[in-house]
Order: C-alpha cells, then sequence, then structure tokens
C-alpha cells in the first residue's frame, strides 16, 4: 500500500462527476442492439444537418 500513493493518509481519492452514473447508462444503452438502428438512421439525419451548418454557414 505505501507504494501505490504519496499521501500521508495512504489513500486515494477518485471523484465522478455527479451524472456520470446517468452518462455510463446512456453510452451502455447505445450500444444495444435493439438502438443500434437507431443511431445508424441517425447519422443520415441528424448528423447531416450539422454537416451542412459546418459547410454552408461557416461554423468551423
Amino acid at each position: 500500500m505505501f507504494q501505490c500513493t504519496q499521501s500521508q493518509a495512504h489513500q486515494k481519492l477518485i471523484q465522478r462527476h455527479v451524472w456520470e452514473e446517468h452518462v455510463e447508462e446512456a453510452e451502455h444503452l447505445r450500444h444495444h442492439q435493439d438502438v443500434k438502428p437507431i443511431y445508424e438512421k441517425r447519422k443520415e439525419t441528424i448528423e447531416r444537418v450539422f454537416a451542412d451548418a459546418k459547410e454552408k454557414h461557416g461554423m468551423r
């Protein structure tokens, strides 16, 4: 244990954002087989809008 940390209390502190658990759950759901087709469709629709905005409206 003494080799793991330089702290006087010999403890390691891990900080997580208050919403980190929800972000992990959303990421897990995004890779679920039932949701993958929805994200593939998103590529064709939503991402296209952002690409057009960048290209045609100088938002780069």
